[in-house]
């Protein structure tokens, strides 16, 4: 029973600690620690900031899968809560995310943790600048921004290897083939908005031979997606449906298809960068498309994709 109990307290401070949102901070200039966060000052967009600010970090609150508890109120705190831990006195919002459909309901922020100096005191410190407030850390706010925003349009060129997970039908030599592996190449567009969600095409092609059984399949379907960013990183998930069409032997030739694709970029440059990803595709081959078609209204046959290639952003 002792265990019993241990592993469900385990779980219970598990569950607990992912019900938080997570606080990601770097501190570049730290000063000693505060005790009130509530004394932080909040500085939004288009707020006058004092010239002597001096930016010494950034802290972001983030969803963290199962969080609850984020409001604004609760997460601005958490926010100001790290800041004064940094000794900051100040805190800029350079994003704040709201919930969205499909998002979740938290709100997320990032901010720049600020030093504005002793403002209890008649002597106030002065940070030694060259210019004010708007002039030195206008470019790190948009730094901070570039570094959070995925690119307005990305062109994916990929090409990998593809797993067939079901059976055909070879309609020449009447006989069930499976393991039709072959390669996979893919074009894809998506345009992505400031919020992360993105519309996008994709056209594919898988080739595969098996006996005496070839096949070639071509897919066009609208896609929707969400990206990430972190420096950079983007990570993206997206779902999508459109028509396939098979070039081969088989009694199946059009179905409907799904797909679901998770992937990972590196961005080399401002224009290019590197990505893999996988896919799971659903195809659906109904009757009424399908001549000489098999007993059933229809049937799915299922492929998963590895693929990797250039990634061109503009």
């Amino acid at each position: 029973m002792n265990h019993i109990h241990t592993i469900i307290l385990l779980f219970s401070l598990a569950f607990l600690c992912s019900c938080s949102p997570r606080v990601v901070t770097t501190v570049l200039n730290p000063y000693p620690s505060l005790l009130d966060p509530h004394s932080i000052v909040i500085y939004e967009e288009g707020d006058v900031v004092p010239d002597n600010a001096e930016t010494i970090g950034n802290v972001s609150v983030e969803n963290n899968m199962l969080t609850i508890h984020c409001g604004y109120n609760r997460v601005l705190f958490l926010a100001k809560e790290a800041t004064s831990k940094a000794g900051g006195n100040g805190l800029y919002i350079v994003k704040h995310k709201k919930p969205e459909l499909f998002g979740g309901s938290c709100h997320q922020i990032s901010a720049l943790m600020l030093y504005l100096g002793d403002r209890h005191s008649s002597d106030t410190v002065q940070i030694p600048f060259s210019g004010g407030f708007a002039e030195i850390n206008q470019q790190i706010i948009q730094r901070t921004r570039q570094k959070r925003t995925p690119p307005s349009n990305i062109i994916s060129l990929s090409t990998g290897y593809g797993w067939m997970m079901s059976t055909f039908y070879d309609g020449c030599n009447e006989e069930e083939v499976s393991g039709m592996n072959g390669m996979e190449s893919s074009l894809k567009y998506e345009h992505v908005w400031r919020s992360g969600w993105s519309l996008g095409l994709l056209l594919s092609r898988f080739k595969a031979k098996k006996g005496e059984l070839s096949m070639a399949q071509y897919q066009i379907a609208p896609q929707m997606g969400y990206w990430g960013r972190r420096n950079h990183w983007l990570f993206n998930i997206g779902i999508g449906g459109g028509y396939l069409y098979n070039d081969s032997d088989a009694k199946l030739q059009h179905a409907l298809s799904a797909n679901l694709n998770i992937g990972t970029e590196y961005m080399l440059t401002r224009f290019l960068g590197i990505g893999i990803a996988t896919e799971i595709l659903s195809a659906f081959y109904f009757s009424k498309f399908n001549k000489n078609y098999i007993e059933g209204k229809y049937e799915v046959k299922r492929r998963v994709n590895l693929t990797g290639g250039l990634r061109f952003y503009f």
